[in-house]
């Protein structure tokens, strides 16, 4: 119990440091806006036009829109969770207060998963739907996790440009491979052995526009979620555990 509460007071305080983020804060709000608006483009209904003889229904474009608005949003809080995390772990190294804490009875593993926990937390508090919620909380996990490892060998700024572009990467390898079903190249290495954060998230959303993925389908994304998401983690805690503290 007391392991417990004691990671429940580092993730809490993780929250307030992330919270004092001005930059990780517009994108929140940024994203809860679009967020709002996809859920506004959802609910539309009736009306056409015709266009060259051809009549065209509007609510049939505006169920699309959603859940593409919806993916944005998504993804955009995941890169705010990558962000967050770039500074969560590395900034209280670098500023002296991460000794603090930890020449109190806190394990350098709970440290670190605590503060990971706590920039998980910011991002989750307004996920962008519920039915897509365990899918991104998986991707967040895993950009967050990366790049909290990331920012202790490199870095701050040098650890969020590689988040940063990684993301892009991967979830144009996995729509590219979903749209144009790609059968060589770095792209399809990308899309086979990288996270699947594009493909998952489609996935999760694809039931409000189509009958959605087969059962079966989900095995490789979710195998492939969980293992990068526990082998970084897992990173993370080893290579903080073998980290020089400041004087």
């Amino acid at each position: 119990m007391k392991r417990l509460r004691r990671f429940a007071l580092l993730s809490a305080d993780a929250v307030r440091d992330g919270l004092r983020n001005r930059v990780g804060l517009f994108a929140l709000g940024g994203a809860l806006l679009v967020g709002l608006f996809a859920d506004r483009c959802t609910g539309v209904s009736g009306g056409t036009f015709v266009l060259n003889g051809r009549p065209y229904d509007l609510t049939d474009g505006a169920k699309l829109v959603g859940p593409v608005l919806y993916g944005l949003c998504a993804l955009l809080l995941v890169w705010v969770a990558g962000f967050l995390a770039c500074d969560s772990l590395a900034r209280p190294l670098s500023d002296g207060s991460a000794p603090l804490w930890l020449s109190r009875p806190v394990g350098r593993g709970t440290y670190a998963l605590s503060r990971l926990a706590g920039c998980l937390g910011l991002g989750l508090g307004i996920a962008p739907a519920l039915l897509g919620l365990a899918v991104f909380a998986a991707d967040a996990w895993v950009v967050a996790a990366l790049a909290m490892t990331l920012a202790l060998v490199l870095p701050r700024v040098v650890a969020l440009a590689a988040i940063t572009l990684g993301m892009q990467l991967v979830v144009v390898a996995n729509l590219f491979h979903l749209v144009a079903d790609s059968s060589g190249g770095l792209l399809r290495a990308i899309e086979r052995f990288g996270p699947p954060l594009g493909t998952a998230l489609v996935y999760a959303l694809s039931p409000w526009f189509s009958e959605g993925p087969a059962a079966a389908e989900w095995i490789d994304p979710v195998f492939r979620l969980l293992v990068w998401g526990g082998g970084a983690s897992a990173l993370l805690v080893l290579l903080f555990r073998r980290q020089e503290l400041p004087a």
